[in-house]
């Protein structure tokens, strides 16, 4: 059921998603360090998913800008900071793709490779974990499907807080990194609050950043 409805949002996605990311990216590439210049507009794409899940769009959209951004040029000189949809990670690793079909043939030599930590997509959705759900493991670069499955990983982690009687999105986010390990989970859900203070004026509403 789940799966199904996945797959029913992806065509959308996919077109709000590519009128914002359709723009010319190197092949390869190391993860990018933004800049107090770099713009950062929320895409209508991530608003809806997160509301169709339950999520606030700042944390959801931050958590995206964490997994997978990269800087594009803007006519004005400027660099607009955005989640790129053709991202792999592999043994830890960063990869971002021109195309979707250029990012497919890397993950299945990747996979053929036998390389076994590789995340995949806007939410670097980590394959050791999650992988088994999908046949074909190149379905996780459609864009749509792969915030589906991302947001749908960020409620069920928001559920956990509600379970524990302490309904925190920030831990959540920790937890959608790594629910395992603490000292993993607390400077990552750091680095993503720190990410949506860039942009927005409201990540204090969703819950406590501190250590605990």
């Amino acid at each position: 059921m789940l799966m199904n409805h996945i797959y029913k949002g992806f065509s959308l996605g996919v077109m709000l998603i590519f009128a914002t990311a359709k723009t010319q990216a190197s092949q390869v590439a190391q993860p990018v360090q933004p800049v107090e210049r770099d713009v950062i507009e929320m895409p209508m794409a991530y608003q809806k998913i997160a509301r169709d899940y339950g999520i606030p769009p700042e944390v959801f959209f931050s958590v995206m800008l964490t997994e997978s951004s990269k800087q594009i040029a803007l006519e004005n000189g400027r660099k607009k900071l955005i989640p790129w949809p053709w991202t792999l990670n592999v043994e830890l690793r960063s990869y971002y793709f021109k195309s979707k079909d250029e990012a497919k043939i890397a993950l299945k030599q990747f996979l053929a490779a036998d390389n076994k930590r590789i995340a995949v997509g806007l939410g670097q959705i980590y394959l050791p974990s999650h992988g088994h759900l999908f046949q074909d493991k190149t379905v996780l670069l459609e864009p749509g499907l792969n915030l589906q499955y991302a947001a749908h990983l960020l409620a069920e982690n928001f559920k956990w807080t509600l379970d524990q009687g302490k309904p925190n999105w920030w831990v959540a986010v920790g937890r959608y990194h790594t629910p395992s390990r603490l000292d993993l989970a607390i400077p990552y859900r750091e680095s993503v609050y720190k990410r949506c203070e860039r942009y927005s004026s409201a990540c204090h509403r969703f819950g406590s950043i501190a250590r605990n």
